[in-house]
Formats: structure tokens, sequence, C-alpha cells
């Protein structure tokens, strides 16, 4: 149930991101934004073209643009960068980081990033769970794209719509 709404979601949320970059006068790039531990950036399970050096010391990254996210070699050599989803107003904590898209103009990324009014559908019970969707504490979500000579994050606030249910859970498991 819930995958099929975040799919129903994503999909009602494109045309407005489309529409965004366009307006930008960028192309919107096919990336989807993915949960990654930065603590552990070179040994990530989440993601295994970020796993780079097995010893963390010997990891080869560094800051993009400012803090927008890294700059790191990946298992094959391969230079890339991992820019964070979410900057400045936290998607995170509004829940809406799945429906953040990227966008390129030039040499210039713009981050289309959801600003939702969230409709609640109604109410569902789990007979068993574990509280409900969560993230770990250290993970963010990241765009992952191959490294290039970009000089700018511009960030735009899109207006989306997103579904949600309240889950309650009969039995959580610890």
């Amino acid at each position: 149930m819930r995958a099929e709404l975040d799919r129903e979601n994503r999909e009602r949320a494109e045309p407005a991101m489309r529409a965004a970059a366009r307006g930008r006068g960028a192309e919107l790039l096919s990336l989807q934004p993915a949960l990654v531990g930065f603590g552990t950036i070179c040994e990530s399970s989440v993601l295994p073209e970020l796993r780079g050096q097995a010893d963390e010391r010997n990891c080869q990254r560094e800051e993009f643009l400012d803090g927008q996210g890294y700059r790191f070699v990946d298992a094959s050599g391969v230079v890339k960068i991992a820019l964070f989803a979410d900057r400045g107003r936290s998607v995170m904590d509004e829940g809406a980081w799945p429906y953040t898209r990227l966008a390129r103009r030039g040499n210039r990324l713009v981050r289309l990033r959801p600003k939702p009014t969230f409709v609640k559908l109604g109410s569902r019970t789990q007979c068993r769970c574990s509280g409900g969707p969560h993230t770990p504490d250290s993970s963010l979500p990241v765009f992952v794209l191959d490294d290039g000579p970009y000089t700018a994050v511009e960030d735009v606030d899109v207006p989306v719509t997103v579904d949600s249910l309240d889950w309650h859970c009969e039995f959580i498991a610890v």
C-alpha cells in the first residue's frame, strides 16, 4: 500500500517538477534521490557505487561546492558527486525527500525541492510493525551523479500534493 501510494505521489509530482525545470531553462535529469549514510560514504551498502576504499582513512572524498555534498572516488576509481537532496529547508523532516528532483542548466545544477501539501486519505492498522517508516539518523538523501564542471547549485521550491495515510500499529516490534 505504501509503495503504491509513493509511486502515485511521484507520478503526480513529475509534471510540476518538469515544468519548474523548464521554467529555469534546465533539463530534468532522470536521477532519483536515495538515502546514504555519510559517516561511511566510502563503505555505503545502500548504493554500491559509493563503496570506495576499504580503509576509511584512505577514503578519497572532498566537500563539493561549499557543503552541497561530496566529490568522491567510487569503487571502480571513477570520480562521482553525491549532492544533498536536502539543503536549507528540511525536506527530510517534511517526509517529502523522495519527490526531490535534479535538473541541469549548463554548468549549474537546479535542485527542485518539493513544498508539499499533505492530503490525508484515511488511516490503516498494521498487526505488526516496527513503528512505521523511519530513517536512520546518519542517513541523508542524495543524488549520485558523474563528476562535471559544476559551478553552482540553485534551489527551487516546487508545490506538490502528497497523499498520505495515518498508520497505526497493533503490536510494535522492538
